[in-house]
């Protein structure tokens, strides 16, 4: 009988040059082929890095970490793969009821992410309890088991200070919250679901004209409508109500926008809706401030002004919503250019006219977001830039950013921007929350992540 291949030789005999593998337990490639449903490619997404950060070479220390033997968190996990927090948090919970994988039970590692070696499914009602890796501790008092869980499905895609905040409520507070959380829910989907009907009644017709125009013959289908969508008379006769104004609407967005590639962008000069409105004054909470999205755009702005003053924004101190973009205009001209040339490596000629053709095309382009597209179009022609093709960088980015300000790129840069600052706003939230269950070296890796919080809480590493 001929013998098993060494592992380097059985590497070397499905391809691979240097012979190189990764020890893996034989239930955690065997599992899928166990499954009677499909889990969902988020499962299967987090399995892919879990297994990248625990049996890599370089990775090998029993728990999930980087190649400094840092441990990482499924907030870290939905950075590296770009998934939406929520949606991170319940495949890490999915996989928890799979028996993938198991966060530590020891003081020392309740922090850390695990695979499990003996892949077991856990038994309904026990998987949050050994699953949620959010760095919340469970209240007892306030935690009831079975069909009570259940119930706060509707809230498992908030972050986790949010979860946190509702397990403590007390059981008729907590059952009240629910009630109306979900009661807004279906009043969302409801309305959502009419006004779809109402915009599909608009643009049928207007698709309509355009066939008669040109002489084309259209069956149109009639569907069903989903979810009770307008099946009620009342319900009809509210659609037929604001249907006027929608298609106002839908007349108006279309006079003040213009087609790219990419679909329609409103014009700065005649915005169609603005959306912007004006701070309280006061002081805030954590919630009311960088984790709101208003918050997330003056985060934009202020990590401006940081990188070029050199101190740190005080959290205390800031205002519930952010001011307009507009008012990124009214920082100085000096201090955007100090911020490229440092940037971007540009010399100050260059910034000036970078900063000049960009404030042209959009008034209220910021510093931030010249640095994004300008790296953005460096990206893009890095073969050309590379094989000497482009001869002058600095005279590329001159030419070309400024148009970039006038189309999707700069709404997808300033999507990312403020996608980055929610990110950052919830983990800051989510360590201000927790600060007390933190022991030394956790608080010194936060003050060292997050400056601010040593302004904001009067926390001190030591």
């Amino acid at each position: 009988m001929k013998t098993d291949l060494s592992p380097q030789d059985l590497m070397k005999a499905l391809g691979s040059k240097g012979g190189y593998f990764d020890p893996i337990p034989p239930d955690q490639h065997a599992w899928p082929m166990m499954l009677a449903t499909n889990p969902g490619i988020n499962v299967f997404r987090l399995w892919s890095w879990m297994c990248a950060h625990t049996i890599r070479k370089g990775r090998r220390k029993g728990y999930v970490c980087d190649e400094r033997g840092r441990p990482l968190s499924v907030e870290d996990a939905a950075v590296d793969l770009k998934m939406d927090p929520g949606v991170c948090r319940r495949a890490w919970r999915d996989g928890v009821a799979l028996g993938l994988w198991r966060k530590g039970t020891n003081a020392a590692d309740k922090r850390q992410l695990f695979l499990n070696a003996k892949v077991v499914p856990v038994p309904a009602g026990l998987e949050e309890e050994q699953g949620d890796q959010d760095g919340e501790e469970e209240d007892d008092s306030n935690t009831e088991k079975g069909e009570e869980k259940a119930k706060l499905v509707c809230t498992d895609l908030f972050p986790p200070y949010l979860r946190l905040q509702i397990k403590r409520l007390p059981k008729a507070k907590r059952k009240n919250f629910e009630a109306e959380y979900e009661r807004n829910e279906r009043l969302y989907k409801d309305v959502h679901a009419d006004v779809t009907v109402a915009v599909r009644l608009i643009f049928d017709q207007r698709e309509n004209t355009i066939f008669d125009k040109f002489g084309i013959k259209k069956i149109r289908e009639e569907h069903k409508p989903k979810n009770g969508a307008a099946k009620s008379p009342v319900r009809v006769k509210l659609v037929q109500e604001f249907l006027p104004g929608l298609e106002r609407f839908v007349q108006t967005f279309e006079e003040r926008s213009v087609q790219t590639s990419d679909g329609f962008v409103q014009t700065s000069e005649t915005p169609v809706v603005q959306t912007v409105e004006k701070p309280e004054k006061g002081k805030v909470t954590p919630a009311t401030d960088k984790a709101s999205g208003d918050g997330s755009k003056r985060a934009i702005l202020e990590s401006q002004r940081t990188s070029l003053r050199g101190t740190s924004p005080s959290m205390e101190d800031s205002t519930p919503a952010a001011a307009s973009l507009k008012n990124a205009a009214a920082d100085s001209a000096t201090d955007m250019e100090a911020l490229l040339t440092q940037e971007l490596n540009v010399d100050g000629d260059a910034a000036r006219r970078l900063v000049a053709g960009c404030r042209a095309a959009e008034k209220t382009i910021t510093a931030p977001e010249i640095v994004a597209l300008a790296t953005m179009k460096l990206h893009a022609a890095r073969e050309q830039i590379r094989k000497g093709k482009i001869h002058s960088v600095t005279g590329l980015l001159i030419k070309y950013v400024p148009t970039m300000c006038m189309g999707v790129d700069l709404q997808n840069v300033r999507t990312e921007l403020r996608r980055e600052e929610e990110r950052k706003a919830e983990r800051i939230a989510y360590v201000r929350e927790n600060w007390q269950e933190f022991d030394t070296d956790e608080q010194r890796r936060a003050l060292k992540e997050f400056p601010e919080l040593a302004q904001a809480n009067g926390a001190s590493g030591d």
